[in-house]
Parts: C-alpha cells; sequence; structure tokens
C-alpha cells in the first residue's frame, strides 16, 4: 500500500502522506505548492520580495537543489521563461564592419580625437590635420557631420578649422602662436598695429609675450618706433625680440628704457646691433647695464655705422667705459647724440672724451650732467672745442666744477663757430666766475658768436650780474639763465606778491574761477591791469558775494591798488598755487624787466650785499617756469 502511494506521488496523482512529509513554513515558499487536503487555503503562498531580484532567484535556486521531489507547479515554473537580469544581452550586437566604421566616424570628427587614438593605440598622423589639408586642396569636400545624428542629446559638430578663422578673425597667425605659448594677446598691439610709433610701457610683458609679439611684428611695415620702457624686461626679454629686430627693415628707433636689462641683455643688444642697418636710436636708460655692459656698447659703434642716437643714463658706467667711447669717438662719424649723464665718469674719462672729440666730426650733442669730471675733466672739454667745429650742445652740469674754468671758456668758446648752448648749471660757479665768462660776449670787438644760451642755474646773482644778463639779451640775441632752485631762494618781499596771493585765495574760496574771470581783451601782450580791476571783476562775476567781503578784500589790497601787472603773471602765481608751490620763492615777478616796466628804477634795488635782499633775477622769459 504504501509502495502503491509512493507511486502515486511520484506521478503527480496525490498529495503527499502528511506524516512523512511535514508542512514548510508560509513565510518563505518560493516555490508553489499545492495546499494540503481540506487546508481552505489558497493554492500559492504569499511573499513580500520581488519577483525578479537577485535574493529571490538565489533563494529559489538553493531551495530547488534542496527538495529531492519536485512539485507538479514548480516544474512548470521552470519551464516558463525567466527575465534576464543582463541589460546587454537584448542590445544587438555590432558587427565589425560597423564597428569599424563608428570608430571611423570618432575619431575623424569628435573633439576627444587625440584621446581616443591614445585609447586605440593608434599611431598615425592627426586625421583633423589631415582633413584640413584635404579642405585647402579641395574646397567642394564637406565636413562630414553624420555623427550628430547617431548620438542622442548631442549638439552639431562644428568644422574646427571654421570656428578658428571665425574666432581669430585679424591677426589669425598671432593668436594662433598666442595659444601656441599658452599667453593672452595683447590687443592694445592689435588696436594700434597700424600706427608709426607703438608704446606698450609699464606693461611687464613675459618671456612668451615677446616671443609672440616678435613674431608678429617682425613683418609689419608700419612701426618705425617701439616703446617698451618700464617692462620689467630682462636679457631674455630681448633674446626673444631679436628676430623680430633683425629681420624688420623698418623699425629704426628702439627705447628699453628702465628695464633691468643687466650685461647679458647689453651682450645680446650688441648682437642685435652689430648685424643691423636700420635702427637710429637706442634708448637704454637706467638698465643697469654697469661698466661693463658700457664697454660693450662702445664695442657697438665700432662696427655699426648707422646708429645716430646712443641714450645711456643712468647706468652706473665708469672711466674704462669712458675711455673706450673716446677711442670710438675718433673713428665714428655717424653717431649725433650721445647721453653719457648720471653715470660715474671721473677725470680720466672726461679726458678720454676729450681727446675724441678733437678728431671728431659727427658728434652734435654730448651729455654729462651729474657725473664728477671736475675743473680738470671740465677744462680738458673746454679746450677740446678748439679743434671741433660739430658739437652743437655740451651739457656739464651739476660735475663740481668751479671759478677756474671761467678764463677758459671765456678764452675758447668767442672762437668756436658751432657750439650753441653751454649748460653749467648746479656747479660751484659764483656771480664773480659767472661775470668773467659772459665778459667776452659784452665786448663791442667780438664779432658775434653762434652760441645762444649758456645755462648758469643755482649761481647766486648780484644787480651788476643781472644787468649784464639784460644786456647780452638784447644786444647779442644771448639767452643767460641763472635761476636759483626754491630751496635757495628767499622769500620775495614785494607786496604786490602778498596782495596777488591773497586775490587768488579769495577767489578759492569763493568758488570764483579766476583764469575765466577777465576777458580775452586782457590777455594781450603789454595790457596792464590793477588790484582795483580784479575787485571789480569779481564783483560782476555773478556769485553771492557779500558786501562785507568785498569791502574787506578792497581794503586788503589798498597798499597796492596802484600797482600794475599783467594777467599772465597773475595766473602763473594761480597755478604756482594750485601746484602746491610758494609763489614767494618763485620767480614770476623777479625779472629786471619786470621792475623797470612797472617803474621801479633797478638801481633802488642795490643794496651793501651781493645779494639784492630776497631779490633774484634771471635773463630768462618770464613764464619759463
Amino acid at each position: 500500500m504504501e509502495a502503491l502511494e509512493k507511486g502515486r506521488y511520484d506521478m503527480g496523482m496525490s498529495s503527499p502522506p502528511p506524516l512523512i512529509f511535514p508542512p514548510r513554513s508560509a513565510t518563505l515558499s518560493f516555490v508553489s505548492e499545492p495546499s494540503s487536503p481540506g487546508s481552505g487555503t489558497g493554492s500559492h503562498s504569499v511573499t513580500r520580495l520581488r519577483k525578479n531580484s537577485a535574493k529571490m532567484r538565489k533563494i529559489q535556486l538553493s531551495s530547488r537543489l534542496a527538495s529531492p521531489i519536485p512539485s507538479v507547479t514548480s516544474a512548470k515554473s521552470t519551464v516558463s521563461k525567466q527575465p534576464s537580469s543582463k541589460p546587454w544581452e537584448y542590445v544587438p550586437i555590432l558587427t565589425d564592419e560597423q564597428y569599424a566604421e563608428k570608430k571611423e566616424r570618432l575619431l575623424r570628427g569628435s573633439k576627444l580625437k587625440r584621446e581616443l587614438e591614445k585609447y586605440w593605440n593608434i599611431e598615425t598622423p592627426s586625421r583633423l590635420e589631415k582633413k584640413r589639408l584635404d579642405e585647402i586642396s579641395s574646397e567642394d569636400e564637406e565636413y562630414d557631420t553624420d555623427l550628430d545624428q547617431e548620438l542622442v542629446g548631442l549638439e552639431l559638430i562644428v568644422d574646427e578649422k571654421t570656428k578658428q578663422i571665425k574666432d581669430d578673425g585679424l591677426f589669425p597667425e598671432y593668436k594662433r602662436m598666442c595659444r601656441k605659448l599658452n599667453v593672452i594677446p595683447n590687443h592694445y598691439l592689435l588696436r594700434h598695429s597700424t600706427d608709426d610709433d607703438i608704446k606698450l610701457r609699464h606693461r611687464y610683458l613675459s618671456k612668451n609675450d615677446c616671443t609672440a609679439m616678435g613674431y608678429e611684428m617682425k613683418d609689419n611695415s608700419t612701426f618705425s618706433k617701439i616703446d617698451l620702457e618700464d617692462n620689467g624686461m630682462t636679457g631674455k626679454h630681448i633674446h626673444a625680440l631679436a628676430e623680430m629686430l633683425l629681420q624688420n627693415h623698418y623699425v629704426s628707433d628702439i627705447n628699453l628704457s628702465n628695464n633691468p636689462v643687466g650685461v647679458p641683455g647689453a651682450k645680446v643688444v650688441r648682437y642685435i646691433l652689430t648685424n643691423n642697418t636700420h635702427i637710429r636710436k637706442v634708448d637704454l636708460t637706467g638698465c643697469k647695464i654697469q661698466d661693463v655692459g658700457g664697454k660693450v656698447m662702445a664695442e657697438i659703434l665700432e662696427h655699426n655705422v648707422y646708429i645716430k642716437q646712443l641714450l645711456l643714463s643712468r647706468n652706473g658706467i665708469g672711466d674704462e667705459s669712458a675711455i673706450q667711447f673716446g677711442k670710438v669717438l675718433e673713428s665714428n662719424s655717424t653717431l649725433e647724440i650721445l647721453d653719457l649723464s648720471w653715470n660715474q665718469i671721473n677725470r680720466p674719462g672726461a679726458h678720454a672724451l676729450a681727446v675724441g672729440l678733437r678728431n671728431n666730426h659727427g658728434l652734435q650733442s654730448l651729455i654729462l650732467n651729474m657725473n664728477g669730471v671736475g675743473k680738470e675733466g671740465g677744462s680738458s672739454l673746454i679746450e677740446c672745442l678748439r679743434l671741433n667745429s660739430t658739437l652743437i650742445i655740451l651739457d656739464i652740469g651739476a660735475n663740481r666744477i668751479p671759478d677756474d674754468i671761467a678764463p677758459v671758456i671765456a678764452r675758447v668758446l668767442p672762437s668756436n663757430k658751432a657750439l650753441h648752448t653751454l649748460k653749467l648749471s648746479y656747479n660751484l660757479i659764483t656771480s664773480e666766475g659767472a661775470m668773467t665768462l659772459l665778459k667776452p660776449w659784452s665786448s663791442k670787438i667780438k664779432k658775434k658768436s653762434p652760441l645762444k644760451k649758456i645755462e648758469l642755474d643755482g649761481t647766486d646773482v648780484h644787480t651788476e650780474l643781472a644787468l649784464l644778463v639784460h644786456k647780452l639779451r638784447e644786444k647779442r640775441g644771448l639767452t643767460v639763465t641763472v635761476r636759483l632752485p626754491p630751496s635757495r631762494r628767499e622769500r620775495s618781499l614785494d607786496p604786490l606778491m602778498g596782495s596777488l596771493m591773497y586775490i587768488v585765495r579769495f577767489c578759492d574760496k569763493e568758488d570764483v574761477d579766476l583764469p575765466e574771470l577777465f576777458p580775452r581783451s586782457y590777455e594781450e601782450k603789454g595790457v596792464l591791469i590793477s588790484t582795483d580791476d580784479v575787485v571789480e571783476l569779481i564783483k560782476h562775476s555773478g556769485k553771492d558775494i557779500g558786501k562785507y567781503r568785498l569791502h574787506e578784500l578792497k581794503r586788503t589790497l589798498q597798499e597796492t591798488r596802484d600797482r600794475r601787472f599783467e594777467l599772465k603773471e597773475l595766473l602763473t602765481i594761480h597755478n604756482q598755487m594750485r601746484l602746491g608751490k610758494d609763489p614767494q620763492r618763485e620767480d614770476s615777478l623777479r625779472s629786471a624787466i619786470a621792475g623797470k616796466r612797472r617803474g621801479i628804477p633797478v638801481e633802488t634795488l642795490q643794496v651793501s650785499t651781493p645779494s639784492t635782499a630776497g631779490v633774484r633775477f634771471r635773463g630768462g622769459s618770464d613764464d619759463e617756469d
């Protein structure tokens, strides 16, 4: 009987006996089983897990393996197709031809072309560069943009060459070079690319900036002057510009002043100028080339016969460089201006320069102010003018030259036929020395000299010297300036000066525009006005000024109501006060001509002291300051 029941169970015709197969727990029943007879429950147990979850499949599989006798319903469930958990099983597999085609499109049009070539380990040349060459040879070929049709959510791929041309616009080569060097294009250079002079001051350019600029300017035919003052440029920066300066045959003026060029930069400049035939002016002011760099600059003049102006001020150049320049000046006939001011040239250097000037036939201006040539060096430079017939300007101011040079000047300069300007300002020359060197030009025997200007600023002036200065200007056409610096001037005792300063302060306080107060007829030369005229103009200026304030103004100016002055003098005082200067230490009303014009005899200004009790004179025009 038992064997019969077991056979029927195996055939699926009856349920198992309850004593042999105890019932299973219904909480984790993952396989449908028939309920026991008379249970009254449904044919399937309740589950709360997802049907296709990984945990459910795992438990289901383990239950199948553990159960030795499968049920009829479980056998049916194994036959039914279970959904797959692998999403790639439903993606159609690409053939080799399709894969190669998509790979080719990505390599031809993707912006990640280089990364894709590296991923697929392709060692061929850039596909994009090859396509650009093909487009140049065949303009009708169209860029393949079919890739965007295959990719969802991506924009159309733009032709890289067309985009680059649109972005670059003008100067594409310069912008391409900037991208290559990873620098920002200089828009000032692009805006002023057609100007004659290009000024790029205070921009502190990098080496790559100079390389990109040189690449752009080497073929530019409009620039004649390049100003690169104060850009922090060293020898490396100048080396980056060397190719441009050698290839561009239109640049004739280069300014590298106030850059830390140093000796290495000076050597680069020597290489450039030695192989250059078109640059006429070089400005290396304040480039810290020192004495070694000065000798390098002197070597340039031995080989280059095209430079006309060489400015080397504030470089620490000493006697060794000056000696080298003296040797070069003997043979060089093209250099016209040599600036060696604010250096360290003493007597030996000045003597060597004087020897070079004797045989020189081209130099027109030699600037040596703020050095230390002294008595002997100054005498040598003046003596060389006996044989020199081309020098027009000689500046030896602030060189500790004493009065001993005055007889030498008086003996040599009257016979010189070329010198136009002699600058002796701020030396140790007194008023007696000034009278000595000016005496030959006051004589009626001497012929008219080409000398037009002598600067003696910083020299104390007495009345006799002031009259001589005025005489030389009127009869000989010789301008002598003898101004003192404000720190050494005595305060003016002229009451008119105090009255005009009070007028300026009054107008500023009452918000009256003093320059716009006067009609144009007052600006004519020779028209004199008084303080009463100024008060009337202020009264009718349209400003709300009280009667008490006007009465106080007239009472303050009562002392100088009869004094006359020009409008130019009042405006000069106004400008000086606006700039923070002290007009009483300036020379707005101190010329002998002005005193004579106002009816004040110059003789009354003479006192027993060498100076004139606070009154200083000069021979220049009234508006030089």
